[in-house]
């Protein structure tokens, strides 16, 4: 299923899917990171990591997690110390019962589009949890994608 026909599946009938970056949800240090990965991957049902190498786990364990914070914390640049952190925290949520199969692909197919580019590529994890009243893709992009960088609404992104 393509990209725009798996969105517009999931959003049949119900609200719109929200795509929205968190607020203060950067972090900027070795610890704020690995807490943030725990909170995102030890209760999630997908997993997507940029590299391949977590791909396919449902959820991470402790060891993953300090592997994976090492991973993104040691391409953090000294002298570079970005106001909103050294990673960015975004958000897909998606209608009531969209399959987290669903939310998966295309949250993978959006950051692929978005944070591997000839402009830039930048590692990312993917965390699908369902656990809630809405089925949610959580991404932690690192080190230090701008959002500013990324053509969401002026160059038609996401087309309708």
């Amino acid at each position: 299923m393509r990209l725009n026909d798996a969105t517009r599946a999931a959003a049949a009938g119900h609200r719109a899917a929200v795509f929205k970056a968190i607020r203060r949800g950067g972090t900027q240090t070795n610890s704020q990171l690995a807490n943030q990965l725990a909170y995102l991957t030890t209760q999630s049902t997908h997993i997507v990591d940029s590299s391949g190498f977590l791909d396919g786990n449902m959820r991470l364990g402790s060891q993953d997690v300090k592997d994976l914070t090492e991973r993104f914390a040691k391409r953090w640049s000294a002298e570079f110390k970005p106001k909103l952190g050294q990673t960015t925290h975004l958000l897909m949520s998606f209608p009531i019962g969209t399959r987290g199969e669903d939310v998966r692909d295309i949250a993978s197919d959006v950051a692929e589009r978005f944070f591997q580019t000839d402009e830039g590529h930048f590692d990312y994890i993917i965390a699908v949890h369902e656990d809630r009243d809405l089925d949610l893709s959580r991404f932690c992009s690192a080190p230090g994608a701008r959002l500013s960088h990324l053509p969401f609404k002026s160059q038609g992104a996401f087309p309708a």
